[in-house]
């Protein structure tokens, strides 16, 4: 290896590294501090997302009931396909 080369990588990771680890260990932080917040704030939404399910799920409902009724034609022969399994 050329040892330009070399000595320009070992300055380089003696540059880059402790800068790293800085930026490393202050996210770190920042997410423990977070957590907890995150977490609240996530409980209190959670009856919204449930909410948001059941109102997708009663929209889809119909496509599903109508999924059971689908036919198909091969070959000249009615078959039955049943996509949806059962809710």
């Amino acid at each position: 290896m050329n040892p330009y080369l070399a000595w320009s990588l070992i300055i380089l990771y003696w540059i880059v590294y402790p800068i790293y680890l800085i930026l490393y260990y202050i996210a770190y932080t920042v997410l423990l501090i977070l957590a907890p917040i995150t977490r609240v704030i996530l409980f209190v939404l959670q009856p919204l997302f449930l909410f948001g399910h059941l109102v997708a799920k009663a929209i889809a409902a119909p496509f599903y009931f109508l999924a059971r009724f689908e036919v198909s034609r091969v070959g000249g022969a009615c078959i039955s396909i049943c996509l949806v399994q059962s809710l």
